[in-house]
C-alpha cells in the first residue's frame, strides 16, 4: 500500500501521475502549446476497475493490479483530452512496446507465457521473447520523446 492507503501499483502508476498532472494543469494551460503524455501499456486490456474494491482487498493479483492501473491511465487520458479540447494542451497516451527491464521480474504476464500441456514440465518463453524482440531503453524511449516533442 501507498502511504495514503492505496494499492501500490494503482497509487504509483495512476494516482501519482493524476495528481502531478492536476498540479501542473494551470501552468500547462498558460504555456500553450503544451502537451501531456501518459505512458500506458497494452496490458490495459486485462484490467477491470471495480470502484467498490479499488485496493483489491477481496483478492489480489499483481498482474491484474498492473493492468488495472494502466486501464485507469487510458480512461484518465481520454477524459482529460475531452476536457482540454481546443485549449492548446494536447493530451496523448502511448504504449512503449515491449521493453527489456526488470520491472516485471516478480509478475507473471499471461500473454507472454505458454504452457505445453502434453509435457510434464512447463516452459516460459518470456526470457527468450524479450531477448529477441524487446527494445532496449534508448530504443523504446524514442516513442515517448517523439510524442512529447512533436506535433502529434
Amino acid at each position: 500500500r501507498t502511504e495514503d492507503g492505496f494499492e501500490m501499483q494503482f497509487g504509483v502508476n495512476h494516482l501519482g501521475h493524476f495528481l502531478l498532472t492536476h498540479l501542473l494543469l494551470d501552468l500547462l494551460k498558460r504555456s500553450t502549446p503544451s502537451r501531456i503524455v501518459v505512458v500506458s501499456s497494452k496490458l490495459y486490456k486485462h484490467g477491470d476497475i471495480n470502484f467498490e474494491d479499488l485496493n483489491s482487498e477481496q483478492s489480489y493479483d499483481k498482474a491484474f493490479a498492473y493492468s488495472r492501473s494502466k486501464l485507469a491511465n487510458l480512461l484518465f487520458t481520454s477524459e482529460l483530452a475531452r476536457r482540454l479540447e481546443g485549449s492548446g494542451v494536447t493530451v496523448n497516451a502511448l504504449t512503449p512496446g515491449v521493453v527489456r527491464t526488470n520491472l516485471g521480474r516478480h509478475v507473471q504476464i499471461p500473454a507472454l507465457e505458454r504452457t505445453k500441456s502434453d509435457f510434464t514440465n512447463q516452459f516460459r518463453v518470456q526470457p527468450t521473447f524479450l531477448r529477441r524482440f524487446a527494445g532496449s531503453d534508448p530504443q523504446t524511449c524514442s516513442t515517448q520523446m517523439l510524442t512529447a516533442a512533436s506535433g502529434v
